[in-house]
């Protein structure tokens, strides 16, 4: 299952935030797409590489609904 989500990491401590909040997320997938680029969501370095000053697209890739769904639950405080 993938599901897509376009957040703001327009802030150093806002990017730390949610990298540092993604990497508990071991059973999903998280991938970050701005224009031609894709990096790994849970990378502090790989969110660094994207242009953000504009939202980024998330991509959560995981096997069950209930571990999209506990990802669900709180990204929505980066969602724009």
């Amino acid at each position: 299952m993938i599901k897509t989500y376009k957040v703001k990491l327009n802030e150093v401590s806002r990017l730390q935030q949610f990298a540092n909040r993604c990497v508990g997320f071991d059973q999903v997938s998280l991938t970050g797409k701005r224009g031609k680029f894709v990096v790994n969501a849970k990378s502090v370095m790989g969110l660094f590489s994207l242009d953000l000053a504009e939202p980024v697209t998330i991509e959560a890739e995981a096997d069950s609904e209930a571990e999209l769904e506990a990802f669900d639950k709180w990204v929505t405080d980066f969602s724009v």
